[in-house]
């Protein structure tokens, strides 16, 4: 994940800079998914350099994960909408890893 540790100190400082408005500000950070661009890139890369099939490089992502899969677009976007309930408002500069247990 390049600049990841660039965004997550903006999300903190952006929290910080925001915090008596009501705003709050969080940093999903999903694990690879086969549709993401680090997930694609790690799958490429993967084939590139063992020679195996895109099934074979997603298993191998996947078995470095407790949940033995990768998560999936659908679980990125429900973490994305779960960020923006009001009953949240609470929660603020965090950087939450959607990950199935391993980041």
């Amino acid at each position: 994940m390049r600049g990841k540790h660039a965004v997550v100190g903006l999300v903190r400082s952006l929290a910080l800079e925001v915090a008596t408005s009501g705003v709050t500000v969080e940093c999903g950070l999903p694990w690879f998914h086969r549709h993401g661009s680090g997930g694609r890139e790690s799958i490429d890369n993967i084939m590139s350099k063992t020679g195996r099939s895109r099934d074979e490089a997603i298993a191998e992502l996947a078995k470095h994960n407790p949940q033995g899969r990768l998560v999936t677009p659908a679980e990125v976007a429900k973490r994305r909408r779960l960020a923006v309930q009001p009953r949240r408002q609470f929660v603020t500069g965090q950087t939450i890893a959607v990950a199935g247990r391993e980041i």
